[in-house]
């Protein structure tokens, strides 16, 4: 890893950077000039800016259209999650039984092949276990997750060239905000007391703490195609801003596990180009208070700060007096007052949190493959929750998973439960609209949930003449639509656009036996 860069007409190192990007290095101005018009359209449609409140972020250098392509970018840091199932530690590839494992012949960590045991990645630590005479840790025969690995990542930190560590340092960790958490009481335990103690290296524990830290901030959890499983750094996608209806969307290249970067909507240049640290279904109180414990930062971007939630009421409960909707009076205070948006009712926000609870339990509770146990949650609550409360939500998209395939040999029921996942997808299409709208993946795979109950139900009702060839041919058309537009988005999610040709031969064939 360096940051020496080179003139792309002498290929001279180089430190004159292009006054737009910011990227492109010139070794003078008169290269600079005559680079001009071919670097216009190679420019990066990103570059790293600064402020006073939010630090370092990414923007736009320019007009970005919705799902266009904006990054792409190697990892900064790659290595195994805290605490994980057994993984090689060269290509990161997670074990299971029956697997063939060897281990390095230098310091016997458990590896998937001698090849993969020399890898560079391996190559500091496997000097560091050496040097120390470290005991590697044993699989077991059950497979369970190994607390030693968490030791790893926060190791290759540290083993980092000093330009590579000045860089990462420059990465925000809250290290004074979780310094006295369980967590980090665990890390003084399992991570600290084995690199100082076992591993005899002179880091102070605030260091070793420090880079915990930054990787828990700023860490993506990364999947490959060879069952890769991972935590990295990005050093540019790290710098993105948080915000709970985000403009960017990413993926992982499955074989070199490199991140890419999509806009999801429209972004004018010199926007913030945001991501979300959080879960989008959920209602504001349960986004804020994990963002405090995961991120350490409390949200206020404008979701967060509309007390409705953009109209979706995900957070709100029925007025047990009237026939209004019991909203925040406060958003970003966790302990300000509810209150009723028709009769002026007060409900104190402990009341509130202590409900959204008792419904996240019982939902826990349910037998998540039993759609009658999901369709009863509904029944119960539809006078109590708004119908897009984030638990009628979760609820609602659980069930658009569950009613797909056969259900039976009853006609009476396949047809009921299509027509559920047909209305389903719609008002969920409704809420993505206003929460998670765009390229995003949750309408991608909505649009492909409700193409597919379309083609189902319209041929099923017309082969039993239940309605007309013109109405079959209408339901097609739109299944035809959704079927365009789920496919715009997600053929770039490697572990979705494999479905993508089944659909499309599903759909051929109906058309093709009007």
């Amino acid at each position: 890893m360096t940051d020496v860069k080179y003139c792309p007409i002498c290929t001279k190192s180089a430190s004159l950077p292009c006054s737009s990007c910011k990227n492109a290095v010139y070794c003078s101005q008169e290269h600079q000039l005559s680079h001009s018009p071919e670097h216009k359209h190679q420019r990066s449609p990103v570059k790293v800016a600064f402020s006073e409140k939010y630090g370092r972020y990414l923007i736009a250098t320019r007009d970005l259209k919705a799902g266009e392509l904006i990054l792409r970018e190697s990892p900064f840091i790659l290595g195994p999650k805290s605490f994980t199932l057994p993984v090689c530690l060269g290509c990161h590839r997670e074990f299971s039984k029956g697997d063939v494992i060897e281990n390095c012949e230098r310091c016997g960590w458990p590896v998937c092949s001698v090849n993969c045991s020399n890898a560079t990645i391996h190559a500091n630590e496997c000097e560091v276990f050496v040097r120390a005479n470290y005991k590697a840790p044993v699989i077991s025969a059950n497979f369970e997750k190994i607390p030693a690995y968490g030791i790893l990542t926060p190791l290759r930190c540290l083993l980092l060239a000093n330009q590579d560590k000045d860089k990462l340092n420059y990465l925000q960790g809250h290290l004074q905000e979780r310094y006295n958490t369980p967590l980090y009481q665990g890390y003084r335990y399992g991570v600290v007391l084995v690199i100082k103690k076992m591993l005899k290296l002179p880091y102070e524990e605030e260091d070793i703490l420090n880079v915990c830290a930054i990787l828990d901030t700023n860490s993506f959890d990364v999947r490959g195609a060879s069952k890769q499983r991972a935590r990295a750094i990005y050093y540019q996608s790290a710098m993105m801003s948080h915000d709970c209806s985000p403009n960017t969307r990413h993926t992982f290249d499955p074989e070199t596990l490199e991140i890419i970067l999509y806009t999801t909507k429209f972004v004018p240049k010199g926007e913030s180009l945001t991501a979300t640290y959080t879960q989008t279904l959920w209602n504001t109180t349960r986004r804020r208070a994990h963002l405090k414990v995961a991120k350490c930062f409390d949200c206020s971007c404008n979701r967060c700060s509309d007390p409705t939630e953009f109209g979706t009421y995900a957070g709100s409960i029925k007025c047990s007096e009237c026939s209004g909707f019991i909203c925040s009076t406060n958003p970003l205070d966790c302990i300000a007052d509810w209150k009723c948006n028709n009769c002026g009712e007060i409900t104190l926000a402990n009341e509130m949190t202590w409900n959204d609870e008792v419904i996240r339990s019982e939902i826990r509770s349910l037998e998540l493959t039993d759609p009658n146990e999901l369709e009863g949650f509904l029944e119960r609550y539809k006078n109590t929750l708004h119908e897009t409360n984030s638990h009628v939500i979760e609820v609602k998209y659980a069930l658009t998973q569950l009613y797909s395939g056969e259900y039976g040999t009853a006609d009476k029921i396949i047809t009921e439960r299509l027509e559920r996942r047909i209305e389903f997808c719609r008002e969920l299409l409704a809420v993505a609209e206003k929460l998670d709208a765009g390229a995003t993946k949750w309408r991608g795979q909505l649009l492909l949930n409700l193409q597919e109950a379309l083609v189902a139900w319209a041929k099923k009702e017309f082969k039993q003449k239940n309605i007309t060839k013109t109405l079959l041919q209408e339901n097609l058309n739109m299944a035809t639509e959704y079927l365009k537009e789920a496919a715009s988005i997600l053929q770039v999610d490697r572990d979705l656009c494999t479905a993508l040709p089944k659909h499309m031969k599903n759909l051929k064939m109906a058309v093709k036996n009007l």
